[in-house]
């Protein structure tokens, strides 16, 4: 089984990100903030992180911080609208920038791809 962290830096609930994981066999654990996916990192191994944020500025703190902490790859869902730095997110340590309004096959496949690409490097 699969374990994804998600992240909520975002005012809308991301339930349906969590159903789509839940979906393929995933346990899916969501967070609000930094504090708790650190501590959460700390009581599990997970496969993948999941951060959705307004926009890249305001994730980049904290992608920073956790790439320190974990090996694991790194998804961020930002908004259409938003302004992609994929460079800087990239330089920061994330896999892979999606739109959240991508649907939700699109999300599974293009999660897959990140952790069998992460399992080729190991």
């Amino acid at each position: 089984m699969c374990q994804v962290l998600m992240i909520e830096r975002v005012a809308s609930l991301c339930g349906w990100v969590k159903t789509t994981f839940a979906q393929h066999g995933c346990k899916v654990t969501r967070v609000l903030h930094l504090n708790q996916a650190e501590i959460a990192l700390k009581q599990c191994h997970f496969d993948l992180v999941l951060i959705a944020s307004e926009n890249s500025e305001l994730c980049l703190p904290d992608i920073k911080v956790l790439r320190h902490q974990t090996v694991a790859p790194m998804i961020a869902l930002l908004p259409p609208e938003s302004e992609f730095d994929d460079v800087s997110l990239y330089q920061c340590g994330v896999d892979k920038c999606l739109s959240n309004s991508i649907d939700r096959m699109s999300l599974w496949e293009a999660a897959q791809s990140v952790l069998s690409e992460s399992a080729e490097v190991k």
